[in-house]
């Protein structure tokens, strides 16, 4: 045990104070969940009208209580089995990385159990998309309606896990308060945008398998300009001279990859 926890005694105020922040954060999200999820579907169709998504926004009703109504919003995509050549090379690869745990080191066992774990989970289902496709009963849908329900329950835990570890410590009543909201709000906002994102990245793993590589690796590059501009107004980053040069090389090589074809 910690020589901190050892000497630890929970004061009367702490556990006023903790009890009231958890009651007061759990109530103001239970009533602002409406119109948070109302900012989700704004960000979902934002998404799909700047993305080339084959998708649309669908909505998932739930009436919890009384007087708790909420409409999830969710993307609609059509589902797809993976093709034969999909389904071989995850064999094969699976196959490798299950024959590379028996070079790990013994001291670490317990990462060779998980990765055989997931491993397992991986070959059941290939093994059942080899054997019975057709009978699976999940689709895109569900997962995504899934994601977003999950990312609600995680954000509403956030006041209770403070309640149990950050708010029974003398830290301020301000200094817990704006903690919490912050960590609500930056779940809140980034979990629509981080499902977005997560799509996109499918459609980039896409756009280089039916696409010339040469003419979709320099969009990938944007990412840099992004990321110095995000570096700069969040947390007033600027690049150093060797860094400028080593994004200056690879802005270059994808340059001049583009006009040699």
């Amino acid at each position: 045990m910690h020589r901190a926890l050892a000497h630890f005694r929970l004061g009367t105020m702490n556990l006023i104070t903790a009890s009231c922040l958890f009651v007061f954060f759990s109530s103001a999200w239970l009533v602002l969940l409406p119109q948070v999820c109302g900012l989700w579907t704004r960000i979902f169709r934002i998404g799909i009208r700047f993305l080339p998504l084959s998708a649309e926004v669908g909505i998932s009703e739930h009436h919890w209580t009384s007087f708790l109504s909420l409409d999830i919003p969710y993307l609609r995509m059509e589902p797809g089995l993976p093709s034969a050549q999909v389904w071989w090379l995850s064999c094969a690869v699976t196959s490798l990385i299950f024959v590379a745990t028996f070079f790990i080191s013994k001291r670490l066992i317990p990462v060779i159990y998980l990765m055989r774990a997931i491993l397992l989970v991986q070959a059941i289902a290939l093994l059942y998309f080899a054997l019975i496709p057709a009978r699976f009963p999940h689709t895109p849908d569900s997962y995504l309606a899934g994601f977003v329900t999950s990312g609600i329950g995680l954000i509403s835990l956030v006041p209770l896990i403070f309640g149990l570890t950050y708010y029974i410590f003398d830290f301020g009543l301000l200094r817990k308060a704006l903690l919490t909201l912050t960590t609500m709000a930056h779940l809140a906002l980034f979990l629509g945008i981080g499902l977005l994102a997560a799509v996109a990245q499918v459609l980039q793993t896409l756009a280089y398998r039916y696409g010339s590589t040469h003419r979709v690796a320099p969009f990938s590059y944007a990412a840099l300009v992004v990321s110095i501009g995000i570096g700069w107004l969040v947390f007033g980053a600027v690049p150093d001279a060797w860094s400028l040069l080593g994004m200056s090389i690879i802005a270059a090589a994808g340059l001049a990859m583009v006009l040699r074809r």
